[in-house]
């Protein structure tokens, strides 16, 4: 008897502290700004947006790197991870790899993988089968990507077994358990690492940097007979250097202000660093692009009326010609579209910053060493700012609706100076390869299709795939 009473009391206690959880989290819910612990560690969660503004801007100085994160050489030579100076001067150098004039070079690149992309779809239009989008997304951005940055052809798209493809799924895969130890045992991360036991494998880390040594020895012997220079994004980090090109600020997505935080003094970068360039070019873009195609596809699958405007201003633009640079810059409604299915499935669910002075921001005292987290997706579906957030309704983005929103409340490739480098070329790769695909056929649902998707723990990604089938233009 005695004990049926301990056990109930037990039960009740465990059923108060579920309520008294629960109770924090919808507090948390209603709060601007909260404190959490990720394991041991503290955390300020951001989602004002102003401060998240000051945080990314105004006192940028005070808040220059991401929380630390434990990864093997080089990748600890990579924008994403690297500290302060070292920062500045690779993000000052890398910078005008992607203005306007770098980009217009790399486009050649961009059409002749949209071309095939759009021929693997009629192949399988014409035999009924449905597509995963995300996985032939990923196919079409490798292809883009090993083109683009190497020069180099892997044909992912007619062969997804070739050695470039498997390794580097193999890398993402391992990469997100990194990311998921690193935030949820930081200690262990560091530990394992450094015992040569974390989650990448050696020899898929020796592949990748042993592919960019062997592109930079033969684009030096190539050099040396004269063979003409390629134009790649590869190349435009050997030759960056301290008399190189300016940075492009109006091309950068960056303000005057913004860009003086990254006034520094540019050097050439060393081996190591363009390792590590190469690298976060190469799984960054595969990854977001993949990610923002396949998710806007499936929605205009779920949005007909959507993607038949699209598909019209994609007629009025280019007819039945091919995407050029100049006309993808003037295609309103595309960007519209973009930006709403990025609001619903932002490529980072999270951003953070760590504090490196004592800095008050706002009317909140943030201490040295305390971690900033930016909850995008939560920031991207609040309802306060986003009347009905769960609709996708590209008409949030028209110029008016967005004059009269906080420039802050949409976050997917980060704000201010430590923002997605790559974001330009990344949209360019998507709005061609959108182009091509709805000039040919139209997205529709199928039997396979799960709407709306059930997203996988911390990631941007559909648990059951994202399936739909294409059909011809009317």
């Amino acid at each position: 008897m005695m004990m049926m009473m301990m056990k109930k009391k037990k039960k009740k206690k465990k059923k108060k502290k579920k309520k008294k959880k629960k109770e924090e989290e919808e507090e948390n819910e209603e709060e601007n700004v909260y404190g959490v612990f990720d394991t041991k560690t503290p955390t300020l969660v951001v989602r004002d947006l102003d401060m998240i503004r000051d945080i990314c801007v105004k006192n940028f100085n005070s808040f220059v790197n991401h929380r630390p994160f434990e990864v093997p050489e080089p990748l600890d030579r990579m924008l994403t991870v690297i500290k302060d100076e070292q920062w500045k001067n690779v993000r000052t150098t890398v910078s005008p790899a992607f203005s306007t004039v770098k980009l217009r070079r790399l486009f050649q690149h961009i059409i002749h993988n949209a071309r095939s992309l759009v021929e693997n779809l009629r192949e399988k239009r014409e035999k009924g089968e449905p597509v995963e989008l995300k996985q032939l997304m990923s196919c079409f951005t490798m292809d883009v990507i090993a083109s683009t940055a190497f020069g180099t052809q892997t044909d992912s798209l007619k062969n997804e077994g070739n050695e470039f493809m498997v390794r580097a799924k193999r890398v993402m895969k391992s990469g997100l358990n990194m990311v998921l130890l690193g935030f949820f045992l930081p200690f262990l991360a560091k530990t394992l690492n450094r015992l040569g036991l974390g989650f990448l494998r050696k020899d898929d880390i020796e592949f990748f940097t042993s592919f960019v040594d062997e592109a930079m020895e033969r684009r030096k012997q190539e050099k040396a007979e004269g063979v003409t220079k390629r134009h790649d994004f590869l190349q435009l980090l050997m030759e960056a250097d301290a008399e190189g090109d300016n940075l492009d600020l109006a091309n950068d997505n960056m303000s005057q202000t913004e860009a003086l935080a990254l006034k520094t003094t540019r050097r050439p970068l060393v081996r190591q660093e363009i390792q590590g360039q190469a690298i976060i070019f190469l799984f960054a873009g595969y990854d977001t692009v993949s990610t923002v195609l396949s998710f806007t596809l499936f929605l205009l699958a779920q949005n007909p009326d959507c993607c038949t405007r699209l598909q019209q201003e994609i007629d009025d633009k280019l007819g039945n010609g091919q995407p050029t640079y100049t006309n993808m810059q003037d295609m309103p409604y595309i960007d519209q579209v973009l930006n709403e299915a990025m609001r619903l499935y932002p490529p980072g669910l999270v951003l953070d910053r760590i504090c490196s002075e004592d800095t008050q921001v706002g009317d909140t005292i943030i201490p040295k060493g305390m971690i900033i987290q930016f909850p995008c997706y939560a920031i991207h579906r609040d309802p306060n700012i986003w009347p009905d957030p769960d609709v996708f309704d590209p008409e949030r983005f028209t110029a008016e609706r967005k004059h009269g929103r906080h420039p802050y409340a949409h976050l997917p490739f980060g704000q201010g100076p430590r923002s997605c480098v790559g974001m330009r070329l990344a949209l360019l790769e998507i709005k061609v390869a959108l182009s091509a695909i709805l000039q040919d056929m139209t997205p529709v649902p199928c039997s396979k299709t799960v709407y709306p998707p059930r997203l996988k723990f911390f990631q941007m990604a559909a648990e059951d795939g994202l399936w739909v089938k294409f059909t011809p233009r009317k």
